[in-house]
């Protein structure tokens, strides 16, 4: 073929492109191929097989028919594409996921799972306590009564932090989703480990640094625990008495008493034996806990266990001791909430991946889902929780 017929039917071929995608614009059938893919739906294949087609219009809806929009995770991609407006990213993930997240953390949050007072906060919350109280006199005959009077003081107790995920997805994880729902629960429960965890860790021992609220076991007030050591040792179930005997020594009520403690003290407590070598947690009905040692009950109180709580800190010369947290009443650790779950999606997303090295979604082929909430974490009455540290193996 020479240059001269070359550039003949490269012309016709453009020619024949440009009518094509004029038919397409129209919506006109598309005649050519009969096949069908793998895991189409069957009405559709028995309308190909009796010599119907598929218009374009209807090809570019078909996903967005595959998935209710809004429809989860997978929805939310799926509205994306079917929109055709994945530049500008953004994609607010439908609220009852944000709820089902919401309810996954709490099943996953071993502070939340003691119950903890829960209050909307809008700014911050100020709580009214009592500086001192009045006072009571012997008097004399006909004497007067000396006049005394109750004072009170206000202190800001809760403002609310950002606490924030970021989860990176494959769009093709995303699209299996819209065919396999339980990818999709897999995708949930791990936003929601993440963020439990997360919460859990700054509950328990935050700083109050670092936009991370105040925990329990750096909060001043405390009442004492009884002393391991000065290098930490094993606790015995008399340590764990006394533990407990230190609240109702400060009058603290026992309305909604519990234990938080990493698993492997739980290995420690039910290793504890009698002198005849029987186990002394299940002969006197001190312990009892489920297959799994997630949650049970010590010494009559409820426990849950936690991996937030640390097994590698430093006691005098050792560095494997842990603690145990115990409170008469949880409903006085308060959670102020100001935003609730919001989740959002994206596919135009830059994102660090670790190291100042950044990653674009969109080239990629993934979607960004990013989870943020505003609360914070403080005790109102700091004497009705205790911390026995220095808990080793």
């Amino acid at each position: 073929m020479d240059f001269e017929q070359l550039i003949t039917q490269m012309a016709g071929d453009l020619r024949a492109l440009r009518a094509e995608e004029a038919d397409t614009k129209n919506a006109e059938p598309r005649r050519g191929s009969r096949f069908v893919g793998q895991g189409a739906d069957p009405a559709f294949v028995e309308h190909i097989a009796n010599g119907g087609e598929l218009r374009l219009a209807e090809r570019q809806t078909s996903l967005a028919r595959k998935v209710p929009q809004g429809g989860g995770l997978a929805g939310t991609f799926v509205k994306a594409l079917s929109e055709g407006t994945g530049s500008s990213g953004g994609y607010l993930v439908a609220p009852e996921v944000s709820a089902e997240v919401v309810h996954l953390i709490r099943a996953r949050s071993a502070v939340a799972r003691l119950g903890p007072r829960v209050v909307p906060v809008s700014k911050e919350l100020s709580v009214t306590s009592l500086s001192s109280g009045a006072t009571a006199y012997y008097t004399a005959e006909n004497a007067p009564i000396p006049v005394s009077e109750q004072t009170f003081a206000q202190a800001v107790l809760l403002r609310p932090r950002e606490l924030a995920a970021l989860v990176p997805v494959s769009n093709r994880l995303l699209r299996d989703a819209a065919d396999n729902p339980a990818i999709e629960d897999v995708l949930r429960a791990d936003l929601a480990e993440i963020i439990a965890l997360r919460e859990d860790l700054a509950f328990l021992q935050g700083t109050g640094t670092g936009g991370e609220p105040l925990g329990i076991r750096t909060t001043p007030g405390l009442t004492a625990a009884p002393s391991l050591g000065a290098n930490g040792g094993v606790p015995t179930f008399d340590d764990l008495k006394n533990t407990v005997a230190g609240l109702r020594a400060v009058n603290a009520p026992f309305n909604r008493p519990g234990w938080i403690f990493n698993p492997r003290t739980l290995s420690t407590i039910e290793r504890i034996k009698t002198s005849d070598g029987n186990y002394l947690g299940e002969a006197a009905d001190l312990l009892s806990f489920d297959r799994t040692g997630g949650g049970g009950t010590l010494l009559g109180f409820p426990f849950v266990t936690t991996t937030q709580v640390p097994t590698n800190l430093t006691t005098g010369t050792n560095t494997d001791t842990s603690y145990v947290v115990f409170s008469s009443d949880w409903q006085e650790a308060w959670v102020g909430e100001e935003q609730g779950l919001t989740i959002e999606a994206s596919d135009a997303a830059t994102y660090d991946s670790g190291g100042g090295v950044w990653v674009s979604a969109w080239q990629n082929r993934q979607h960004v889902f990013r989870a943020t909430l505003a609360h914070d974490f403080a005790l109102r009455r700091p004497a009705f929780f205790t911390v026995l540290s220095g808990v080793r193996p």
